[in-house]
Formats: structure tokens, sequence, C-alpha cells
């Protein structure tokens, strides 16, 4: 008989940083809701010992050899990073002792995706700050990773407290067992259908995945605006259940009193019947400048986006090559080149900015060092010129246009290309392309039998996050039948082996190999998807990374990398 399983995780003490008493409290609440909802359920928490990553591999494995589970919950709550761009680690009782007792994010949910599991939802309440070199955190996964070959794909719910960058509030006071997350109040208001703005009518009343995540979306900074000194948090809600099978909660009738908003967070706890004039007051003044102050945050990230935007929209590299090939760097100085041995690329320059012309007609992984000591990784394609800006001395956009005397036509890059800009300064931010936004964009490229790099990469990492590996296939599918190599990073997301057939390295299908673009990933977030199996090589370089959203790595990371590269090592 199939069953619903959560698995809720607190943990207060991750050594060496400030005590969370709200975690352990968060995941006992999570519990005893799941509890209440007919779930299977699993708690664990550092009450009575560390949480190991072992500790929570041994309950992922005993639920998935069960073979029964249906729907999976995971929530967990507790202090979190995000060293590596576009990435999430949760930090775990003895991580600063051992950088392997994190919670690998992106590894151990990509794993899930694939376990066979109909829908899966996480839910974390950590923080998403980048924090200086703490690329050394490596983390692993609480899932194993599939050697199943042809599974369902689930569908995919993903509810995190914070944004890129950001932290998650926790309120404390004089009594730990009071402490909470405000991501967590607000989800569990709404779970527990006590924010109307959460609930459908369908009928009986409900509380599905796409209302849950647009009340979180409205009342996670809402609510954060109201603590006194808090910065606004904004919530990363990703719904990807699908109807009818997307209800958290069933409601047997709407509970009285419904409301989007939870005063008691800002300190304010307002009675069954009435309030007095003064809390009345109060609560209203709260609620104001909560509001101007979410007002103001929306304001500020907006802006940034569109300097961002402009910054990469405006900057445009050369239009091509006599080689077929090469990049323009646009917003730094280089100092060195590294290619494969017995391959051949060249520092040029034309009116100040510098060029690396690439000769030869298959990819090839270069790295180059800027002037400040910092390295960046890319490859350089066939046929394609690459525009790489550099903004605070790290890879901040990289962009693929076809050359214009070649194969591929210039119009359907031209009509997409805002749009490149614009996603990229998203994701600077954590957020990503809509599935609207590749919709549009993709067709106009298969209008022309085109399949841009630039918008493949990015796609794949949209698709991934929403669930979606099938697209992800489909999307090599398009490079390969363009007979253009597919970029490592798409490869990688695809969960497909990447094995290594003479000087090159491919993907075995059934029929054939198909050649793989690159032999490290682009965007800084493809590092934490590396296995430490199968590519133990990279995993040592990734201490080096710098928080930037392409492959930019420190002096001796850097280095490592571009003698790895010449030696032909990886």
């Amino acid at each position: 008989m199939a069953t619903y399983v959560a698995v809720a995780i607190g943990v207060a003490n991750a050594s060496g940083l400030p005590k969370l008493p709200g975690a352990v409290n968060g995941a006992e609440e999570f519990r005893d809701w799941a509890q209440q909802q007919g779930y299977e359920t699993h708690l664990i928490t550092d009450e009575n010992g560390p949480v190991t990553v072992q500790s929570l591999k041994a309950v992922i494995d005993s639920i998935l050899q069960n073979g029964d589970a249906e729907r999976l919950i995971i929530y967990f709550a507790g202090h979190g990073i995000e060293p590596v761009t576009n990435s999430a680690y949760w930090l775990l009782s003895n991580w600063e002792a051992d950088s392997n007792e994190a919670v690998n994010f992106n590894l151990s949910f990509s794993n899930a995706k694939r376990s066979g599991i109909r829908q899966i939802a996480v839910f974390a309440d950590a923080c998403r700050s980048t924090v200086r070199d703490a690329a050394s955190v490596g983390g692993g996964s609480i899932f194993p990773k599939s050697t199943i070959s042809a599974i369902k794909i689930p569908q995919w719910d993903q509810f995190l407290a914070s944004r890129l960058g950001e932290q998650a509030q926790e309120v404390r006071g004089a009594d730990p067992t009071k402490a909470f997350g405000v991501f967590t109040r607000c989800l569990m208001s709404a779970l527990r259908g006590e924010a109307d703005q959460a609930i459908e009518n369908r009928p009986p009343s409900v509380v599905p995945s796409e209302a849950l995540a647009n009340f979180l979306e409205d009342a996670v900074p809402l609510e954060s605006g109201k603590i006194p000194g808090a910065s606004v948090q904004f919530p990363d809600a990703t719904s990807g259940w699908r109807r009818p099978a997307d209800v958290y909660a069933e409601l047997a009738a709407p509970p009285p009193g419904c409301a989007a908003s939870l005063p008691d967070i800002a300190g304010f706890r307002r009675s069954a019947d009435r309030m007095s004039e003064a809390g009345e007051l109060a609560a209203a003044r709260a609620e104001t400048l909560a509001n101007s102050a979410v007002a103001e945050a929306v304001s500020l990230n907006q802006e940034a986006v569109e300097k961002r935007e402009q910054l990469f929209t405006a900057r445009r590299g050369r239009k091509g090559f006599e080689t077929g090939q090469g990049l323009t760097i646009i917003g730094g100085t280089l100092v060195r080149i590294a290619c494969r041995r017995g391959q051949d690329a060249e520092l040029v320059m034309e009116d100040g900015v510098p060029s690396v012309r690439v000769f030869g007609d298959s990819p090839q992984p270069i790295v180059f060092e800027l002037d400040n000591g910092n390295w960046v990784g890319t490859c350089s394609l066939p046929e394609f010129v690459a525009t790489i800006v550099i903004d605070g001395g790290t890879a901040a956009s990289l962009i693929y246009a076809p050359a214009l005397y070649r194969r591929f036509p210039q119009e359907p890059f031209d009509r997409i290309a805002p749009a490149l800009s614009r996603w990229t300064a998203l994701m600077h931010q954590g957020r990503l392309p809509t599935m609207k936004d590749l919709e549009e964009a993709g067709a106009i490229l298969r209008g022309y039998q085109h399949t841009n790099p630039s918008f493949g990469i990015l796609a794949a990492y949209a698709y991934e996050r929403a669930g979606n590996i099938a697209a992800i296939d489909r999307i090599m599918q398009h490079f390969h039948e363009d007979r253009q190599p597919v970029p490592f990073d798409v490869a990688l997301l695809s969960g497909k082996r990447i094995e290594q057939a003479g000087p090159r390295l491919v993907i075995e299908t059934s029929a054939q190999h198909v050649p793989v673009a690159g032999s490290f990933p682009l965007m800084t977030q493809g590092w934490s998807f590396l296995d430490s199996e199968e590519y133990p090589r990279l995993l040592a370089l990734r201490p080096g990374l710098l928080a930037s959203l392409w492959t930019t790595m420190r002096a001796a990371g850097g280095a490592r990398l571009a003698e790895l590269v010449f030696q032909g090592e990886i």
C-alpha cells in the first residue's frame, strides 16, 4: 500500500555557530502536523546527540528500500550557507570539524528526483548566506545515486526560506521553547488552514501547492519586516505538484477568523474576540512599517537586476573570428591563457578589448588568469563567439553568439539576447527564468533548427530546479540533432554518465556517443552537482571557487585547474 512519508530535521547546535532553539521546535511542530495528516513520520534532531549525514542517509535508505512511498516531504531547520553561488548546504552538528558533515542540497535532491518516488517536497528554514572561504564545505548527498535508467521524474515542490545571499530570521525570547523561524511560522499557519490566502475551495477546502507558494511569497517578507532590526526575507518557492494530487491539507470546514497575516510574529497577540485600542494601533503601525520595508526591499532588488541587465546588454564582444571560434573578455585584463596541450589559443587585442582566438574545429576548455590573480574557467565552442563580462574581478556573464559567417543564423540570437541578459541578471539573485520564458525562447530557436549554448545552459538549470529532467534530455537531444556538442553543464544535469572516449568526453547512449563540450561546469553552481566517485579531481578544486555566477577561482585553485586542463587530465 502506497504511503505518505515526512522527515523532519532540526539542528539547533551546529558547531561554532549560534544556537537555534527554534530549529528543533520547528521540526517537532512539522512532525506533529504530518502525523495528524496520516503521514509516516521520522523526527531527527540534535536533542539527544549529533545529527550526521550517515544518520540522515540511513533514514532515507530505509524509506527507499521499503518501496511504497508515494509522497515524500522533507523539512529542515537549522544553519545553512551558500558557499557556491545558487547552491545550498545544510550544516549538521559536526560540520566545523568535518567539512563533509553537511547536506549538499543540489546533489541530494538531484538524486532524489531520480529515486522513483512520485511526489517530493522540501521545506528548508535555513539561511543561504554566501560566506567567504566556505567553499571548503563539501557536504554529501543524503539520497543515493539512482541506478535506474528509466524512471518517472517526480512532481517536485521546493520551498526555501530565503533567496541567494539572504538570511532566514529566527524570533527568540526568554523561553527557548517559544523560539521559532519566521518561515516556519508562516508555513505552519498555512498548513493548518489558518491563512485564507493559502486555501482553495474546490470543494472541500484544501491547502494546495500553488496557493501555498503564493501565500509564503507574500507572508514571509511581510512578517520578517515586522521584526525590529531584521532584514526583509524573501522565500524561494517552486511549485510543481499538479492537480488533483497537489493537496497538502484537506480542511473539514473553513476555520473561523482566517487571516493572511500573523501579528504575533511582531510581538502582538490578537485576542479571539477583541484587542485593546493601544494594541490595535501598535499592530496597524507594525503592518504599515513592514509593508514599507518590503516595498523598499523589492525596489532595491529590482534596481539591482536592472543595473546588471543593462551591464550585460551594453557589453557585447566581437562578432566573429577567422578561426571560427573564440572569446571576448570585457571588464578584465588577461595575464595568461591555458588550453589543452597540442591545441592552440592566443591573446589578441582589438580597441583595447582582450580576446582569445581559438584554433581548431572542436570545443576546447579554456582557463585564463586575470590581473587580480583570479582565474576564469570556460569553454570555446566551434562556430560561436563567447562574450565574458568580468564584474568585481569574477565572471558575471557568459553569452555565446553565433559567428556571423558560420552556419547558424544570427537573427534568432538577436531576438533572445535581451532575455539571456535578463535571465543572467536574475540568477545573480538566485532566481531563474520562468517555464513560459523558456518555452518562448525555445520556440524561436527551434524555428531556425538551432540551439544556442547560452540558452541551453540556463534552461537546463531552470528545468533542474523545477524537477523537469525530461526537458533537460530534450535540450541535449536538440544539441545532438544540430550536430553541436552538449555543454558540460547540460550533460551533468541530465544525470547521464559522462565518460572519456579518447581525448574527448562523451555521453554514452544506447545507440551512439554524444560529444560533450568542456570538462568542468561552466556555471559555479554546477560544481555542487558533482559526485565524489565520478569527479574526484574536480571536487578537489572546489574549495578554490569564488562566489561568482560563472566559474571563477582564486589564484592557487585556478592555477591547478589550468594545469589539469593543459595536461589533459580533465
